[in-house]
């Protein structure tokens, strides 16, 4: 599993991204650049997100793309959980 966090790391994305921590389960990566967007991109309302905030995730997703995204990440939770 690898999450990948930054500007343009959305569901549906296509990025070059950096390794910056690995262990045996998971590892995290940085966005180096977006390769293709995610087709439900949008225009984020909040302009402190392109410098990096990350205090709204997802501001950037369109609104039921991050409905499906979250409910996504419950289920994958539970599975995993048991």
């Amino acid at each position: 599993v690898v999450f990948v966090d930054g500007p343009g790391a959305l569901p549906g994305a296509e990025v070059e991204a950096v390794i910056t921590f690995s262990r045996k389960d998971q590892c995290r990566a940085e966005v180096v650049r977006v390769l293709s967007p995610s087709p439900d991109a949008v225009a984020p309302p909040c302009p402190h997100i392109a410098r990096g905030c990350g205090g709204c995730r997802l501001q950037d997703l369109a609104y039921e793309a991050q409905l499906k995204h979250k409910q996504q990440q419950v289920e994958e939770a539970f599975v995993r959980l048991g």
